[in-house]
């Protein structure tokens, strides 16, 4: 058995796994419409069980509304969807949410505060017609598991923001759901207790074995708790890969911009060459060969004419030099230096993150760079080395 968070109690009460392997998810070209507005536009995803997946996107993407089709809180305008191999929703059919065996966990704890935390966490059990010691030991052993024995006695006005999380969480684990749904339920709390909340349900998640669609804004959330991420923008799935591939190989411009993995600067493509460009392309501030981008970056294209677009430039791709010392540096092979003037620094966690504008070029071709030292706006013009392996060519969108 794996050892506990050391936030949380290091001893269990023996007994069985609370959940065994969770179910399988098929969804296949969901939609969900509210009357002209299309919330959902034809999702397609599977999910193997005991994996879980983080749904990330900006307010009114479709996320939510994803999750709720998902638990039963809502039907489907079309489109079907199943679990575990059995279909719960599609046009004929529809199983009520009492009947998928799932959990949820809510944004809002959603406790019953005439109840105390252990007729809180037990009443599933208890809606199951599960009573006397059997059902207490249940409620004992999850408490345990979620760091809160010997609370069960408590109201929920007595426990902090954390704490009754907690309760949520061990609600929506006692009856040992073979899928777990979570709507952004750490969002009320603060930093250092949602990123401490966030380890310990990633943890529990993978030691259960239940399979999990987790829903949330927040980018390091998604990352430390799901095997895979989607990123949702009006109603659809822009991509969905690991967090890994997600941050070093977006394949969207909306995936990139949204992750704000770095600057986007408007640019051309002629098959051959990339070029920095103004938005409207009526000048050329650098160009360098299209083969130094990474192969996942540079779109393969014959096409003689130039094609807009824009490259994505990481800031950890950047490291700033004298003008002198980049000079020389330009000499080498796959050497991209750029001179730019420093236009202001924010100091945070030891570092400055440093605002700069490409020398000769407009106010749209600016980036960011890490430094330790401070840099004055008199000292004129640094020079910009920039690793082309790190950065990625996005296409213009056809309007």
């Amino acid at each position: 058995m794996q050892t506990l968070p050391s936030s949380m109690p290091n001893t269990r009460v023996a007994s069985a796994p609370i959940s065994q392997l969770g179910a399988s998810i098929e969804v296949q070209q969901l939609k969900r419409q509210f009357g002209t507005f299309e919330a959902l536009r034809g999702i397609d995803f599977s999910l193997p069980a005991g994996r879980v997946l983080a749904l990330l996107g900006p307010s009114g993407c479709g996320k939510s509304t994803l999750l709720k089709l998902l638990a039963g809180l809502d039907r489907p305008s079309s489109g079907s969807i199943s679990l575990g191999g059995r279909l719960v929703a599609d046009a004929k059919a529809f199983v009520p949410p009492q009947q998928r065996k799932l959990g949820m966990v809510f944004q809002d704890y959603a406790l019953w505060p005439h109840m105390s935390v252990a007729g809180n966490v037990g009443f599933a059990l208890r809606m199951q017609g599960l009573g006397g010691r059997e059902l207490d030991l249940r409620v004992e052993r999850v408490l345990q598991q979620v760091g809160l024995a010997g609370m069960g006695k408590r109201p929920p006005s007595a426990l902090s923001g954390g704490q009754q999380q907690r309760v949520a969480l061990a609600r929506a684990i006692v009856a040992q759901p073979a899928l777990l749904l979570f709507d952004e339920p750490l969002s009320n709390l603060d930093r250092d207790l949602r990123e401490s909340l966030c380890g310990e349900i990633g943890q529990l998640l993978r030691e259960m074995g239940t399979t999990a669609v987790y829903v949330t804004h927040d980018h390091e959330e998604a990352c430390a708790i799901a095997d895979e991420v989607a990123v949702m923008f009006h109603g659809q799935i822009a991509q969905r890969s690991s967090a890994q591939q997600l941050w070093g190989a977006p394949a969207h411009i909306d995936v990139a911009r949204f992750l704000k993995l770095g600057a986007l600067l408007p640019a051309w493509h002629d098959g051959q060459t990339i070029g920095l460009a103004e938005a409207n392309g009526s000048h050329t501030v650098a160009t360098w060969p299209a083969a130094w981008l990474a192969p996942t970056g540079a779109a393969q294209t014959s096409a003689a004419q130039r094609v807009p677009g824009h490259v994505l430039v990481p800031e950890d791709a950047i490291r700033l030099t004298a003008v002198q010392a980049a000079t020389n540096s330009a000499q080498e092979p796959k050497a991209l230096v750029l001179p730019a003037q420093v236009v202001e620094q924010q100091y945070t966690s030891g570092r400055y993150r440093t605002r700069l504008q490409l020398v000769g070029a407009g106010p749209e071709h600016h980036v960011h760079a890490w430094t330790r030292e401070r840099l004055s706006q008199a000292q004129g013009s640094v020079a910009l080395q920039v690793d082309p392996a790190q950065m990625r060519w996005f296409a213009a969108q056809a309007a």
